[in-house]
């Protein structure tokens, strides 16, 4: 195998890798973004009774 081709499937597994991870961080976020959003959406019909 070349150099360039090793080179190129380090580059891509670690490519994939931290976008393996950006994109699980990113769901967290908005996970917990929007459990706040229901507490909020839960406590607005709760103070108009």
């Amino acid at each position: 195998m070349p150099t360039w081709l090793t080179t190129i499937f380090s580059v891509v597994i670690v490519l994939a890798i931290f976008l393996y991870f950006g994109l699980s961080i990113y769901q967290k976020i908005k996970q917990i973004r929007g459990k706040k959003k229901e507490k909020k959406e839960i406590e607005r019909k709760e103070s108009n009774k």
